[in-house]
């Protein structure tokens, strides 16, 4: 029987009514440099900046990221030649610097007003050295959105043990979609860095995504170049040709949300806003050639979830570092190190052994694989059919990336932190100096050298206070 009226069988799905709805729709933004930077010039850019305000929130997601477009190109030691695209006949004549791009970046800095944001304390230069370990390892769903384009430098990695050369494997793959006689372009979104990287796991990881941007007025995004290429490009014996990358597009993209009355409402009342992500404190000590012991201390902290630590060439660290005049073919340092003794508010955590501390211990390899897949590094999952017992073993001396990882918290309650053996707990609710103790191998230290350790969090990144429109850090001092 047909009729006017509505029956029980058409009455509206819960998705057709309007009021249940919290995002209305989007609109894609694209905004360029608001500099005049001449992508077209002989040099390459020193800086790059963004700035933009909304009256919207925004997205932060797939669309909300930075797109780099550019052509590797080359040029012969000929009077007056010209750089022309690199095809690949350049492949067994040059070879790029691990993560390229990255090495190209002195820094990426947002600031909100006159105030810089960040959720870590680092020094410059070193963090493309850790983000090249951890793409290298990162679980395959995180990285298929994060960096989509065969291009893009997470790609161009090597995979064993000093073979990062010319005749490599990995090498030749990767430059087949860089020297490809024409422009390339890749997503590129700046890891851990706010807002672009919320959590540890971004684009996979269930976390909000809304950032209400239109009640901050503008963000002032910097990006800092090294004033030469030159650095990036190891060539071949014998070869004479100059190399360059010419950026030739770099923009930023935004995806702006409407949301519904409702959850509008809900955003204006809301006094804070606490961003899930990572933070990082840094040390770098240049420990003396041949040393047999050291001891690097975070004074005043609270009780990190981790610790990291690997060796770089100590030119790394005063960003003078030239790829292109040594030889090494390891994106870290062996560190030489045969134990660590690790104590907080000068209490042991271990009296007995082994510990965590003797990584080397043989019965100790089941954890440390366990650790590395379970609580994973700076919280990023692993690709565990990468990430094997083989490349953890004596602090990764079989892969390019020699490092000791040491989860100070439970293997079976989600970041709860381990206890110094002599602590009541009561620890745990302020902050002390964390002590490591290194002992060096028979060798000792490594000459030339900077030992980087990390005091790792994964919670809490940034506090943006709504009513005074200020940035705030759970761990930093200074923000």
């Amino acid at each position: 029987m047909s009729g006017s009226g509505s029956t029980a069988a058409e009455k509206s799905l819960p998705w057709q009514n309007v009021r249940n709805q919290d995002l209305l729709g989007t609109e894609y933004i694209e905004i360029d440099p608001l500099n005049k930077v001449d992508l077209d010039g002989e040099k390459p850019p020193a800086q790059i900046d963004f700035e933009f305000s909304t009256t919207k929130p925004i997205l932060f997601g797939p669309m909300t990221k930075f797109v780099v477009e550019g052509t590797f190109e080359v040029k012969t030691a000929d009077a007056g030649a010209i750089f022309l695209p690199a095809t690949d006949a350049e492949v067994a004549s040059v070879l790029l610097q691990y993560n390229w791009f990255e090495m190209l970046i002195k820094s990426v800095d947002v600031f909100h007003n006159n105030q810089r944001i960040a959720s870590s304390n680092e020094q410059r230069f070193v963090t493309p050295y850790l983000h090249t370990m951890l793409y290298r390892y990162m679980s395959p769903d995180s990285k298929r959105y994060l960096c989509p384009q065969k291009a893009h430098p997470a790609y161009c990695i090597p995979l064993g043990r000093k073979d990062w050369k010319v005749t490599s494997q990995a090498w030749k793959d990767y430059a087949a979609h860089v020297f490809v006689g024409k422009s390339i372009n890749f997503d590129f979104f700046p890891l851990f860095q706010w807002p672009f990287y919320l959590g540890s796991n971004f684009m996979t990881d269930p976390v909000s995504r809304l950032l209400p941007l239109d009640r901050l007025g503008k963000l002032h995004i910097r990006f800092t170049f090294f004033d030469k290429q030159d650095h990036i490009f190891r060539k071949a014996a014998n070869v004479t040709k100059s190399y360059r990358f010419k950026i030739e597009s770099f923009q930023m993209c935004l995806e702006e949300a409407r949301l519904s009355p409702a959850l509008e409402r809900q955003f204006a009342s809301r006094p804070k806003i606490e961003f899930p992500g990572v933070t990082r404190l840094q040390l770098v000590d240049p420990v003396p050639d041949s040393s047999s012991t050291h001891k690097t201390v975070f004074q005043d902290i609270y009780l990190p979830e981790a610790v990291l630590i690997f060796c770089l060439d100590k030119q790394v660290a005063s960003g003078s570092y030239d790829f292109s005049a040594v030889t090494d073919q390891n994106v870290f340092k062996d560190h030489r190190i045969l134990h660590l003794d690790l104590s907080f508010d000068k209490k042991k955590f271990c009296l007995k052994e082994p510990n965590f501390g003797k990584f080397r211990t043989d019965h100790l390899g089941l954890k440390q694989l366990i650790d590395h897949h379970m609580f994973p590094m700076l919280g990023v999952k692993p690709d565990v059919s990468q990430l094997l017992l083989g490349h953890i073993l004596d602090g990764g001396e079989a892969t390019p990336f020699p490092h000791i990882y040491i989860p100070l918290c439970s293997n079976f309650v989600d970041k709860e932190r381990l206890v110094p053996s002599q602590d009541d707990g009561s620890c745990i609710s302020r902050k002390g100096d964390l002590e490591i103790a290194f002992q060096f191998q028979v060798t000792n230290s490594q000459t030339s050298a900077v030992y980087v350790t990390y005091a790792i969090y994964t919670d809490v990144a940034n506090i943006l206070d709504l009513k005074n429109q200020r940035f705030s850090s759970p761990y930093l001092k200074w923000i």
